[in-house]
């Protein structure tokens, strides 16, 4: 049952020429890690060429939205995506650099008119189906949304 909800329906786009840049924050790459390959492997399933994929690390999420600014500069992508993570502990404590981030990635996206995709999330442990479907979700909205554009 849930490999049948998270498996991504491939057939909404036609991904051939799409060009793609991914920022991934480090400071947790079990979860960074898994979403980012789920991610890439059904954007490659799609269609995107392995060669218009440029993926980008930076050491933690807070540097994700200036990274990302400086991606869509240069009209090089269709679609910017950036993986972070926020620390756990208290939703209080987060909740403003959750919601900076969020602000920040849409003043790119609104400034550049290039669509960005984000997925934050938070420093605790998720299941690999948790992650799959992250993955799956991030890298559909990132191909609905550079077709759109």
């Amino acid at each position: 049952m849930i490999e049948q909800f998270v498996r991504p329906s491939t057939s909404f786009v036609n991904s051939a020429g799409l060009r793609i840049g991914i920022v991934i924050a480090r400071n947790n790459l079990r979860n960074i890690g898994s979403i980012f390959g789920h991610a890439y492997e059904l954007l490659t399933k799609t269609g995107v060429a392995r060669e218009n994929i440029h993926v980008v690390s930076v050491p933690h999420s807070y540097d994700l939205v200036h990274v990302a600014k400086s991606m869509v500069g240069d009209n090089a992508y269709d679609v910017i995506v950036c993986l972070g993570n926020v620390p756990g502990g208290a939703a209080c404590l987060n909740l403003p650099i959750e919601d900076i981030a969020t602000q920040g990635f849409q003043w790119v996206a609104f400034y550049a008119g290039t669509p960005v995709v984000f997925c934050v999330t938070r420093d605790q442990e998720q299941n690999d189906a948790e992650l799959m479907k992250r993955g799956a979700e991030c890298a559909q909205t990132a191909l609905r949304l550079a077709r759109s554009f």
